[in-house]
């Protein structure tokens, strides 16, 4: 029988704490068996004060964007708030130590064939972000549990915890429809 090692996770937002302590709380909780520590990190309002941070290497980072907070802009498209600091992120700690939560969409949103479809769209408008994360999920609330992730993503969550995810580098593609 193999041990898992037990990973740090640092959970990086531009928001406040309150907004993701749901999900720090469920992943110590749930995730007990593999992550030894969970901590948050304040990401500055200013995207050039991003790349001035220090990145831990002994944490894997899981950055979380809430939608309220200047909208769907990850990278690739105006706006845009991480390309540099995930491109500086991938360089320092390696593709399979990023995971990308987008959150905050209306329940209503959130049902598989809208969440696939986001999803799709996520994938082809703002390629960067799969190409230097190896985690990328779309959820609900993080500020309280439960927090508004499916079943499905959890165990891509602890996959990624646990570095058994075998997403493949994305093909380049052409944009259409934005976000």
């Amino acid at each position: 029988m193999t041990t898992i090692r037990k990973v740090k996770v640092a959970v990086y937002s531009g928001s406040v704490e309150n907004n993701v302590a749901g999900l720090i709380t469920e992943i110590r909780e749930r995730m007990a068996d593999c992550v030894e520590e969970v901590r948050y990190v304040q990401l500055p309002y200013n995207i050039s004060d991003m790349q001035k941070m220090n990145l831990d290497k002994n944490y894997l980072m899981l950055l979380c964007h809430s939608i309220n907070n200047r909208g769907f802009s990850i990278t690739n498209v105006t706006h845009a708030l991480y390309d540099d600091f995930l491109l500086k992120s991938k360089k320092l700690l390696g593709r399979r130590r990023i995971g990308v939560i987008v959150h905050d969409f209306d329940s209503a949103e959130l049902s598989s064939d809208k969440l696939n479809s986001r999803m799709d769209s996520f994938r082809i408008n703002q390629e960067t972000t799969f190409g230097k994360s190896i985690l990328q999920l779309i959820g609900g609330q993080l500020s309280q549990s439960p927090v508004e992730i499916n079943d499905d993503q959890w165990e891509e969550l602890r996959k990624y915890l646990r570095n058994e995810l075998k997403n493949p580098k994305p093909r380049k593609t052409g944009r259409s429809c934005m976000l």
